[in-house]
Formats: C-alpha cells, structure tokens, sequence
C-alpha cells in the first residue's frame, strides 16, 4: 500500500492563530538585506530577490516542487522550484500582471483575493508591494506554537515548533533560535517561534517525552526532512537521528535555523494521543477548532 506523506495535526486539539509582527514596517531588515544583495542588478531581478524574501518570511523552509526553468536568476530559480514564478516570467522587464501574479501566492492560498500591483518603477516600490502582500497573507496563516520541555526540568526548553496547516505545504517547522527558559511564561516562548512576519498566538505545552512519543512512539513512522531554511531537499531520517532533528542536533540541521517536517506511514495510537491530550496545556478554546483544524483547498 502507497504510503501518504503527511503532518499529524494533533486531531482534536485546533490550531492557533498568528500574531504578525507589527514592530515597523514588516520585516525591513529582511528587505532591505534582499535588495543590497541584488544591487546593481536589473528591477526584475530586485523583483525576484524582494519576492523570494516575502516568501521565506511567510512559509519559512519551503520545499521544493519542482525543477526549476533555466534562468540565470538564482532568485528566480528558488522561486520557480515551489511553483511560485509565473509562466512567462521575463527576467529583462517586468510588467504588472506578472508582478501580481507573483505577489499573489502569498495571499490566495489563504482564502485572500490577490491585490492588483503596477509594475514597480524601483527597488523601494517593489519592497513597498511585497510588504503589502506579505501582510495581508501574514494576518491569514494559524500557527500552532509547540513548546517542549525538558522530562527532568519544566523550565527547560528542550524544543520548539509551529504546527504549520492552513498553507499550500502543511508541516511541523521546528525552530532553533527561540526562548529556552520557560520560567512560567510559555507565551514569551511562543512569541519567539516564528519569523519577521508571524508568530503563534497559541501554544501547546508539553513534556518532551509526551510529544515525541505522539510523533515518533509508531515503529512505522517514517519522519521526512521536506525542507531546510538552507536546501530544499528532501531527506529521509534515520529513526535513530528523529529525536534529533527535533532537538535541531541531527548532522541534517546542524547549518539549518528552521526544518520543515513531514512524517509517513501510520498516525498515533490510540495511547498516543491520549497521552498527548491529557499532559498538554494550551491557551485555545474548544470553539475555535473547526476554524483552525481546516486546510485549504486552493
């Protein structure tokens, strides 16, 4: 039987929310790294180098769909290995219609309707535009923050992750750099896990031992590197590194500040998920599940 590549969403228990990071304009540094970066180049080409980084502010280590077209734009190429550069794409001018098309993908996965772009006359209008684009669809995704602790100290950090659904490529996305004292705040923790764009609203704690038994306790399960913040390639784990990747110590994610996870073969036993249900606490309300459990279509 053909095994489905997918991320467990932990049933019963719904998805949070995000909170965009509001502190100035969305994720100027990131911008602003983007375009001196592609300086000196040509608009299309500072187009690609803005888009790919409203991108990765959005949907952080996503992977690869695809081969890319022959361009000599390394920008564009990222672009076009997740389905994201519009056909037709030129990388001599640039019109309107493209830059909406290519701006559109982070807003219509997400329920949103694309916004109309004129073609951007020079780098700040084209950072102006990705940041209106990357707002609107940053207000639309539902992170679910996942915080584990330590088994011998609740204070402890021991990993942390963003059950990652309502987008085109759900996901656990396991993060490097965010809080590891807990000191009773699992709030500023979760504010820490995600990027210049989003950060969970809601959380779920739990002790490592729970969490990991609810991914990993099945001897069948298969856990799948999707995605990198540094590669877009997909890499099976060896059973004896999972406990690692999550732990962002495995040799896969040593350079990596974010890992995109999927797992295959069977979900959590019955005890599992049990296990994981009553060891948790977590600022969600039953009510909001349907909303946060649901996926897109598009």
């Amino acid at each position: 039987m053909k095994r489905t590549l997918r991320v467990w969403l932990l049933g019963v228990i719904a998805l949070g929310a995000a909170s965009v990071q509001a502190q100035g304009p969305l994720c100027s540094q990131e911008f602003a790294a983007a375009v001196t970066r592609a300086e000196g180049d040509s608009l299309p080409r500072v187009a690609t180098a803005v888009a790919r980084a409203a991108y990765e502010a959005l949907e952080p280590a996503m992977p690869a769909r695809r081969a890319a077209r022959e361009f000599d734009d390394r920008n564009a190429r990222w672009l076009d290995e997740r389905g994201l550069l519009p056909d037709g794409w030129r990388t001599d001018r640039l019109d309107g219609d493209a830059w909406t098309a290519l701006l559109g993908r982070l807003q219509t996965p997400y329920g949103l309707n694309a916004r109309s772009f004129d073609a951007p006359e020079t780098p700040d209008d084209a950072v102006g535009d990705a940041q209106a684009a990357l707002a609107r669809g940053a207000r639309e995704v539902r992170p679910l923050g996942l915080i584990a602790t330590a088994s011998d100290n609740p204070d402890r950090v021991s990993f942390t992750a963003a059950i990652w659904n309502w987008s085109p490529h759900p996901r656990l996305l396991v993060f490097r750099d965010t809080l590891r004292d807990l000191a009773g705040d699992p709030a500023s923790v979760a504010a820490t896990i995600g990027t210049c764009a989003w950060s969970p609203q809601h959380y779920l704690l739990g002790d490592e031992a729970s969490v990991r038994r609810y991914y990993l306790g099945n001897v069948d399960t298969e856990m799948i590197i999707l995605a990198t913040d540094r590669s877009g390639r997909v890499q099976a784990v060896p059973r004896s590194e999972q406990v690692n990747v999550l732990a962002m110590t495995a040799p896969q994610t040593r350079s990596a500040d974010v890992v995109a996870v999927g797992f295959a073969g069977p979900g959590p036993a019955v005890g599992e998920v049990v296990g994981l249900l009553t060891s948790v606490r977590t600022n969600i309300g039953l009510l909001d599940i349907p909303r946060y459990l649901a996926i897109p279509t598009q």
